[in-house]
């Protein structure tokens, strides 16, 4: 009985032994798992598709598969929906609701095909939103995250359209030019026979001709309608309808009627307007007074010509008139050309005789020289003002009681000059040569006053043109332009260029984004970067799920939402390709992963033990996949942590030229301190630690930054930090940044949550949001 009771004990005890083991081990493992979830480890989507770029033939479908994965505690399942849109109609194609545990995956498939018209892009998203489900050994947040994919869609023509397509075309712009050709002809012709009606037999009316214009070009613009829209089909048919050939006829045969009496009055047009331009330039200049006489007949005479050239009748009653006048022009053109080069070249050669009998020498311009600048009348004359002057002081100081007349020598030493003259420029046509027949004499005291005789006199006079013909002649150049028959350069305002491309967004369709949307401001993607992970086991596409909130709220705002990319991010589609549709993007990207090429494959890698420095590298990485997918030239940058940090390492390297803006929310621009610091690697990578110390070379190098763009720092303050106040992890005199414009946000923090990270959850900080929407609007 005894024996029996001990074994029963034993039997006891174990099972207590083990009962006890098997509560240790469960309580363990929670606390364990409760551990593994407070430094970070909480549930992680992988969502992947097949085919990110599609292109499509109407008439064809083509297949695309997303699959969808979580990594969360083994004991922990997600409750997860998905969600497929078509983006370009702001449709939702599918919902679906389901759980996935670790190491199980999820597929959709869908079939996609093209619109029913037209070629362009399409544009669907992928999104699968999962949440933990909270058990006895699952502990989970419970909150919601996403992964999105994209996928674009180039929808085409068929091979037979494409052919219809390009006959169309060339029928279409066939019939376009001529009646652009015969439209253009026929307002000239209209124009040309307003003036030359009373003159004019013409076959056709011209409201008939009018009549047949305008409905050719009210059909082509309907074709324009069908061609822009895809229609081809229906264009064909209405193009047969369209009669150019009647019009053709028509035009044609008025443009011979009035192709001569045009040639006719042009000639005469351009005589009378090359006249009156040159008489009204005449208006308020000096000329010699014997000139104006001449001048005030022949404005008279002009606009006695110009009346009768505007008078109704037949050219020939005012072609003798016309060229009269035009003789009479030219001579006088001729003239008060002549006169300055005259005046001027007179004046040397009494300048010339000076030197000769007096050795009294003025410096003057050679003949030829003299021919060639053409002087103006004012400077000559006032030259020979000035030697007349100079005569007259020199003739002063001689005396003589000789009374020979020396009227002859004078002429020939004129004359011999004169001669020389010639010799230089025989052209001269005012100048005569003649022989000597007196011998010169040597007595200065009388040649002087007799050379004196030959220096021009000018009498100026201010050329006053009558006002009352000078307002006719004015009125009558306006209104005088040549006629002209051939065909100008003349445009219906239609085309048919090629359809455009149609991207459709949010339902409303558009022409796709072309060269200049590079540069606009408003359709810069934002980028979203990621801080420090407080956990370095934690998976990179953790920290990915920071930004949530914020993203989904910009989605709100128009932004497409883009998921997220890393250096790993496949270049495998075409480039720009969602940068042609009008929106702006949010992408959220991770510099903690990097790429390694076998011979056979890519590798990718979570690397999290590297410096700022490498980090920044990355960086650069991901802009350039940016700028390929997108086709943007700048990002706005929205950085939380040490992801600010990276930024600013990136812009210190390699320059601001691909960054519009950043945002810097809790970022230790100066750097961390005390207990954040020296809890920092115990959870954290040492490397990262090591380079936002305060003191750091680092940050050292880092404050010697001059920042050329707009930043806007947000720091967190409210919590009591050891060192002062601040987010929980950094000060707040440490996350501000000289230059930026800076926001602070009030909060608090407890044991396990701190403001430095919840400033991120929009809910209970929604000025965050508010900062980000202005700073995007600034």
């Amino acid at each position: 009985m005894k024996e029996g009771w001990s074994k029963k004990k034993r039997v006891i005890v174990i099972a207590i032994i083990l009962f006890a083991a098997l509560i240790l081990l469960l309580f363990g493992t929670q606390i364990a798992l409760w551990l593994n979830f407070i430094l970070g480890n909480d549930v992680v989507i992988k969502l992947s598709v097949d085919w990110e770029s599609l292109q499509i033939t109407r008439g064809e479908q083509k297949k695309v598969t997303f699959e969808g994965s979580v990594t969360t505690n083994p004991f922990c399942s997600a409750a997860c929906s998905s969600q497929f849109e078509n983006l370009a109609k702001g449709i939702t194609l599918d919902e679906d609701s389901f759980t996935l545990r670790p190491g199980l995956s999820k597929s959709k498939e869908f079939m996609l095909e093209a619109p029913a018209l037209g070629a362009g892009y399409g544009l669907y998203r992928f999104t699968l939103a999962c949440h933990g489900v909270n058990s006895f050994l699952c502990h989970t947040k419970e909150e919601p995250i996403t992964r999105s994919a994209l996928v674009v869609v180039r929808y085409d023509l068929s091979d037979n359209e494409k052919q219809i397509q390009v006959s169309l075309k060339q029928n279409l712009l066939q019939a376009m030019e001529e009646l652009e050709s015969l439209s253009g002809l026929w307002l000239s012709l209209k124009d040309a026979e307003g003036k030359l009606q009373p003159t004019a037999e013409l076959p056709y009316s011209m409201e008939q001709i009018d009549g047949e214009i305008e409905q050719a070009v009210q059909d082509l613009q309907r074709l324009q309608s069908d061609w822009q829209s895809y229609n081809f089909f229906v264009a064909a048919q209405r193009l047969r309808g369209v009669d150019i050939k009647r019009l053709r006829q028509h035009i044609l045969e008025e443009n011979t009627s009035l192709s001569a009496l045009t040639q006719r009055y042009n000639s005469l047009l351009q005589n009378i307007s090359e006249n009156k331009q040159f008489l009204l330039s005449l208006d308020g200049t000096s000329a010699l007074a014997e000139r104006i006489e001449w001048i005030n007949n022949t404005v008279q005479y002009l606009q006695e010509a110009v009346t009768l050239f505007t008078a109704p009748g037949s050219f020939e009653g005012m072609q003798k008139t016309i060229i009269s006048s035009q003789q009479n022009i030219s001579a006088l053109r001729e003239e008060l050309k002549i006169d300055p080069v005259r005046i001027a070249v007179q004046t040397d050669l009494a300048a010339d005789a000076l030197c000769r009998v007096a050795s009294i020498c003025a410096a003057h311009p050679s003949i030829v020289e003299r021919v060639k600048e053409e002087p103006e009348l004012n400077e000559s004359c006032s030259f020979a003002a000035q030697m007349l002057k100079t005569y007259q002081e020199i003739n002063a100081t001689l005396f003589t009681n000789e009374t020979t007349d020396v009227t002859e020598a004078a002429k020939n030493i004129i004359q011999n000059m004169t001669n020389a003259y010639l010799d230089l420029a025989p052209n001269i046509t005012f100048l005569e040569r003649k022989n000597i027949t007196a011998a010169a004499s040597s007595n200065t005291a009388l040649l002087v006053p007799a050379l004196m005789k030959h220096i021009p006199v000018c009498e100026l006079k201010v050329v006053d043109i009558n006002d009352r013909i000078k307002d006719i002649i004015k009125e009558m150049l306006m209104n005088l332009t040549p006629l002209e028959i051939v065909p100008p350069q003349f445009s219906l305002n239609l085309s048919f260029p090629e359809p455009a491309l149609r991207c459709c967004l949010f339902g409303a369709c558009q022409a796709c984004c072309d060269e200049g949307c590079k540069s606009t401001e408003e359709l810069y993607p934002i980028v979203f970067i990621h801080g420090h992970a407080f956990n370095k086991d934690v998976s990179f596409e953790y920290s990915l799920d920071a930004f949530h909130q914020i993203q989904e709220k910009l989605g709100q705002e128009g932004y497409v939402n883009a998921g997220a990319i890393s250096v790993y991010t496949k270049r495998d589609t075409p480039p720009a390709e969602w940068g042609v549709f009008r929106a702006p993007f949010s992408i959220k990207a991770s510099y903690y992963v990097d790429l390694f090429q076998t011979p056979e494959n890519y590798v990718v890698v979570q690397q999290k033990s590297e410096s700022i420095d490498t980090y920044a590298v990355r960086l650069k990485e991901l802009l350039d996949t940016i700028e390929y997918k997108t086709g943007r030239q700048k990002v706005v940058i929205i950085a939380h942590s040490m992801g600010g940090l990276v930024v600013r390492r990136y812009l210190q390297i390699f320059g601001s030229e691909k960054v519009d803006r950043m945002i810097l929310i809790g970022t230790p621009n100066q750097g961390i301190v005390g207990d954040s610091l020296d809890y920092c690697g115990v959870i954290g990578e040492e490397r990262e630690c090591r380079d936002m110390d305060a003191g750091s070379v680092f940050m050292n190098k880092l404050q010697s930054q001059k920042l050329d763009l707009p930043v806007y720092t947000i720091v967190g303050v409210g919590c009591e930090m050891t060192e002062g106040d601040g987010d929980g992890v950094v000060l707040k005199e440490n996350g501000g940044l000289k230059g930026t414009k800076e926001y602070e946000v009030r909060g608090d923090c407890d044991k396990f949550m701190y403001l430095h990270t919840e400033m991120l959850n929009i809910e209970r900080y929604p000025q965050v949001m508010e900062i980000i929407l202005k700073a995007l609007k600034e």
